[in-house]
């Protein structure tokens, strides 16, 4: 059992390694100082209608940049709490009945140690009505028989106590491990949620390889003072950004679910 802990904490690390953000990233993307500002000459020569629209969205886009922030420090803040709580958890299933074991442990140990030597002289008067019955002397073997038998009982008395204690670590062991199944079966709830951390980590990554290239346009756009071209590259960051938002946002629940599963684990050790 003591190796399945040990490499239920194992587990426990890899799942901690899959799942780990480095460090609080910052915002995919940040307009430039040159564009800003060929932006801004840009919007002031729009008529209003493309003037509200540019407006609009250079808003738009700044909300979503400070939200991707946000939500990158919640979910550095949220994993790092789930990161720290693992060890203290690996740590306590090591433990989970380990005082009682060794309490119980120890009584069989120094039962069997109390009742040596009577078990030992109950041994040796048989012996001893071995050897008698062999010189054919009936009254040395009857008398030897006679202590034999007084012996018997405290003997099965011995036995019982020591088979009782026995027992009671036999069941002791047997609770242990239903408890660190079940606290086993609850953490296996972690691994479809990494999974589905991964597949969102995949989309933010291919949704972040698509800003460079909205980037260039509205680069080019503000170059030449086009309006429309500018809406369009604007347009497509945003689109890009607050998909990017809604993804954080699906990790940021599944971070959740996996601490609430720990604190559900953690829940199933018993308090010493």
């Amino acid at each position: 059992m003591r190796q399945k802990i040990i490499a239920l904490c194992t587990t426990l690390s890899l799942i901690t390694a899959a799942i780990a953000p480095t460090a609080a990233q910052a915002a995919s993307y940040t307009i430039p100082v040159s564009t800003q500002s060929a932006l801004d000459k840009t919007n002031a020569a729009a008529d209003k209608t493309q003037s509200a629209r540019l407006s609009s969205l250079q808003g738009d886009l700044t909300a979503l940049l400070k939200s991707e922030d946000q939500w990158n420090e919640r979910i550095l803040s949220l994993h790092t709490q789930n990161e720290e709580t693992l060890p203290s958890l690996s740590k306590q299933i090591q433990q989970i009945g380990s005082a009682e074991r060794s309490r119980l442990e120890q009584l069989v140990t120094q039962t069997k140690a109390k009742y040596q030597p009577l078990f030992q002289s109950y041994t040796t008067l048989n012996d001893r009505i071995q050897a008698a019955r062999a010189l054919k002397n009936k009254d040395l073997n009857a008398l030897l028989r006679i202590q034999a038998d007084s012996m018997k009982a405290a003997v099965q008395l011995a036995r019982a106590d020591i088979r009782a204690k026995e027992e009671a670590l036999r069941a002791w062991k047997s609770k242990t491990a239903e408890t660190v199944k079940k606290v086993r079966s609850t953490l296996k709830d972690m691994d479809p949620i990494k999974v589905q951390i991964r597949a969102e980590k995949s989309i933010l990554s291919s949704l972040k390889k698509q800003i460079p290239t909205a980037s260039r346009n509205l680069t080019d756009a503000v170059k030449v003072t086009d309006a429309k071209r500018s809406i369009d590259a604007l347009t497509s960051l945003t689109t890009i950004i607050r998909d990017i938002n809604a993804h954080q946002q699906k990790i940021i629940t599944y971070e959740q679910k996996i601490s609430d599963i720990l604190s559900r684990a953690k829940s199933q050790i018993p308090v010493k």
